[in-house]
């Protein structure tokens, strides 16, 4: 309902160049469609992950009008069900608790009131992630086969927007199939397990550099290649940590990470876009330091499916750090980790009001134990 409302001054916020592009591309389809012709990817001459989010949008508006309201409508609806899963995996992660808080936080969220009230593509791949998420979960408690073969079908779709997020994706699967079974890992699935990944790893990385958008780079020119291609932007930060050794990479490791979560500060504001990103990095910090509390505190609470969130979140956030650099492309990468925060710090919320409540009422019971 928070987003609907916003929907209506949309016009009004400020809009980036990704926005034309998609919106372009989307009325180049729908316009074909109307005309009863075929449109292919020659056709479009955008990069994969443009078309892969402006042909849905040109159905739609084919089948309604060529307007942005449409695209923004196809984002909030994208980002409802994205918090409704995301409140069925806190279900999964933390059984036996309430949602409230955690419904709450998400609504409180300032970056969907920017991203999903503007013709972006981030809303789809965060749905497709989440639904990704959601699969492996239940594959971690049941181990069921079909499950896996369910999320396949999601895979797809989440290579063609942003086939980034996979490996972060698999690594964490493959980190909460390990904890599961680190008491019955023998050395011969230590060694399956190594083998799979050695293997996989050189594959996804060809098929990816070969028909992907050429995003992961391999050798150390192409960190600094992708680098200096995103500093290419307005709000640059980190300009001159350039890459000139892998011994650079662990080095600027900590700092960059650090920019990509709360940057842009409040003392560096000079428009209103960067005075909206700032709301939602301080939103974020207070909810990061909860949730490192949370994991410390009920560390006992940990289980396969909670490090599978964690190892996923955490490889993809220090992968989008080492080559984002500007802080309009840091807000929108942080956007797909920030739901697992929510998550993780809203649980200890609930325990401390929980246990605050417990307090009050024994302290109210003690009272009225004197008084008598």
């Amino acid at each position: 309902m928070l987003v609907g409302i916003v929907d209506m001054f949309a016009p009004f916020l400020p809009q980036n160049g990704d926005v034309g592009q998609y919106h372009r591309a989307a009325v180049f389809v729908a316009d074909h469609l109307r005309a009863g012709n075929v449109v292919t990817a020659v056709q479009l001459s955008e990069p994969i992950q443009v078309s892969a989010y402006s042909v849905p949008l040109g159905v739609l508006y084919a089948l309604t009008v060529s307007a942005s309201v449409v695209g923004i409508a196809l984002n909030s609806g994208a980002w409802s069900i994205t918090v409704l899963l995301w409140l069925k995996i806190a279900r999964r992660l933390y059984p036996d608790i309430r949602i409230h808080v955690m419904g709450l936080l998400f609504v409180l969220y300032p970056a969907p009131v920017r991203f999903m009230s503007r013709t972006l593509r981030d809303a789809l791949p965060l749905l497709c992630i989440t639904i990704l998420m959601l699969v492996f979960v239940r594959w971690l408690q049941d181990e069921r086969d079909w499950w896996t073969v369910a999320g396949l079908g999601f895979v797809v779709p989440l290579v063609l927007l942003r086939v980034e997020l996979v490996p972060p994706l698999c690594l964490g699967a493959l980190a909460g199939w390990a904890y599961k079974h680190r008491t019955e890992l023998t050395r011969w699935r230590v060694a399956a397990l190594a083998v799979a990944i050695l293997t996989s790893t050189p594959t996804f990385l060809w098929l990816e550099q070969n028909f992907g958008p050429g995003f992961l780079p391999t050798r150390l020119s192409g960190f600094e290649a992708t680098r200096q291609n995103l500093v290419d932007g307005p709000n640059p930060y980190l300009v001159d940590l350039a890459y000139q050794s892998w011994f650079d990479i662990p080095l600027y490791a900590p700092v960059r990470l650090f920019y990509l979560l709360y940057s842009p500060f409040p003392w560096v504001l000079s428009s209103f876009e960067l005075f909206l990103a700032a709301t939602d990095a301080l939103f974020i910090l207070p909810l990061s330091l909860i949730a490192v509390y949370t994991l410390v505190r009920w560390r006992d609470r940990i289980r396969a499916e909670v490090v599978f969130a964690l190892v996923y979140a955490f490889t993809m956030l220090l992968g989008y750090s080492l080559v984002v650099s500007t802080k309009g492309a840091a807000s929108r990468r942080r956007l797909y980790a920030v739901p697992l925060l929510i998550v993780v710090a809203g649980f200890g919320l609930i325990q401390l009001l929980e246990r605050q409540c417990d307090r009050s009422t024994n302290q109210n019971a003690n009272q009225q134990y004197d008084a008598k």
